[in-house]
């Protein structure tokens, strides 16, 4: 789907349904979105929330597990082992019979296996860090440019909005100009032009604005709430 190839995920598993949100082109900036957070602060998000950061932590985690276990090889096993047997009779010589055996176990030599296995859990863990790093360094980079880019679209937002409040003002002069005969019908159909081109770039920078602003979030690992699809309402439409 278009607007799934555009924020680079599939939200709520492919179960949602788009919203048509008809507004005013006055409503536009004042309904602006705003963006989330400061930059330290979505990094720390990301840091929190991002799948892959989340995914290479838990791989530290399991090799540190690793390698705990590969050392506790070096310390004895103790072994308990205990048992109880009961008899349904009156004889004597049948009793109820218990035992309980406790043993210990150290391998004193292992062939330097287990010193082996110590070196290959520690190159895994260390592997495990210089992944996270990677990781984390990656994703410094993609939440910082989709931040910096969100703003440079935002800042887009309020001067197309400037742009379209003087080309409606100038529409507003050639027509009067035309009514009172000071001015032609090419000017008047060029200040027309001017006013629909910049409604137009208006909302084309609104949107891509929003576009912006959904990528940014997906860099941090939060994904927007979704309306899951239901029959109930037929009015919305999914996007193919």
């Amino acid at each position: 789907m278009n607007l799934e190839k555009v924020i680079g995920l599939s939200p709520n598993s492919g179960n949602y349904q788009i919203k048509m949100d008809k507004r005013d082109f006055s409503e536009f900036r004042t309904s602006l979105a705003k963006i989330p957070a400061p930059l330290d602060e979505l990094l720390q998000r990301a840091f929190l929330q991002r799948p892959d950061l989340v995914r290479a932590q838990k791989e530290i985690d399991y090799s540190q597990s690793s390698l705990n276990s590969v050392r506790g090889s070096y310390w004895p096993e103790l072994n308990l082992k205990g048992s109880y047997s009961a008899y349904d009779t009156d004889l004597s010589t049948f009793q109820d019979q218990w035992q309980v055996g406790i043993g210990l176990n150290w391998n004193f030599f292992s062939g330097f296996r287990t010193n082996g296995e110590i070196a290959e859990a520690k190159a895994n863990l260390r592997g495990s860090k210089a992944r996270l790093r990677n990781i984390e360094l990656t994703a410094v980079q993609e939440v910082s440019n989709s931040f910096y880019l969100a703003q440079e679209k935002r800042e887009s937002v309020f001067l197309a909005d400037k742009i379209l409040t003087l080309a409606g003002e100038n529409l507003s002069l050639a027509d009067g100009r035309y009514k009172t005969g000071l001015g032609d019908m090419i000017e008047y159909n060029d200040a027309q032009l001017r006013f629909t081109k910049a409604k137009a770039n208006l909302v084309t920078t609104f949107f891509t604005y929003n576009i912006a602003l959904a990528q940014l979030e997906n860099t941090i690992g939060q994904f927007p709430d979704m309306v899951p699809a239901t029959e109930q309402q037929p009015e919305v439409k999914q996007q193919q």
